[in-house]
């Protein structure tokens, strides 16, 4: 799947993406991370638009066709 969706991001003081910064899936909790965890988390995509610690989603470019289907419960809203 390639596009730019709203993705549920990791809440919390310091959780904040700017624009372009690479954005990582944490399959176990089921959100977009900041980092990668030596691999455990896997990459997602690059943020298009600033998130800030109070929103619960980030704006994500996928441009790679299988970057999200490895994701077993991946939830999106698209706009």
């Amino acid at each position: 799947m390639t596009g730019v969706f709203d993705v549920a991001k990791e809440d919390g003081v310091g959780v904040t993406f700017a624009f372009g910064d690479k954005v990582y899936w944490d399959d176990g909790n089921d959100f977009a991370v900041a980092t990668g965890e030596a691999g455990a988390n896997k990459l997602l995509g690059k943020a298009v638009a600033a998130a800030a610690d109070a929103d619960t989603s980030v704006r994500v470019r996928c441009g790679r066709s299988d970057s999200m289907n490895r994701f077993r419960s991946f939830r999106l809203r698209t706009r």
